[in-house]
């Protein structure tokens, strides 16, 4: 099974007014299936005058873990999800720094059926989105499998 791979670049574009005076949205990425259950989300919140910089990520629908990050309004962050659907869990990049372990999502067998740019503001904010791309990445014993392979092929011709 090839890793699946989503990952954008997300930056916040400025502060405005909001109601109760606190910014706190969040940009990033999210992972459905089918039967539209997220499977895998990854997103910052900027920091602003009224909140601090934070990661968020997590599998399932339930509530994300957070991580203290400085994330500033202009920086640019690439936010990347791995799914291994081999052994169903989610690894969570940012700059190609895997924020944590594997985390195991439960829906095993599933399509990916929507992959969604996410803003989830409770404030006023502006995000902005660059480079977005889903892929499919061949798992590492795949490509050794497939070099052990051609060596015997190659082998077999002498």
């Amino acid at each position: 099974f090839p890793v699946l791979r989503g990952e954008v670049a997300v930056t916040s574009g400025g502060f405005g007014p909001s109601a109760g005076g606190e910014t706190t949205s969040r940009f990033g990425l999210e992972m459905w299936n089918d039967a539209g259950t997220p499977i895998a989300r990854i997103a910052l919140r900027f920091a602003s005058a009224e909140s601090t910089g934070a990661l968020f990520f997590g599998t399932g629908g339930g509530e994300l873990d957070e991580l203290p990050f400085a994330a500033t309004m202009g920086d640019w962050f690439r936010l990347r999800i791995d799914l291994v659907p081999a052994t169903n869990v989610a690894l969570f990049l940012v700059d190609d720094f895997a924020v944590s372990g594997a985390l195991p999502y439960d829906v095993p067998d599933s399509t990916i059926a929507a992959i969604d740019l996410h803003a989830g503001p409770t404030g006023w904010d502006v995000g902005r989105f660059d480079d977005y791309r889903l892929t499919a990445v061949p798992e590492p014993g795949s490509i050794a499998a497939l070099g052990l392979g051609l060596a015997a092929l190659r082998r077999r011709r002498r």
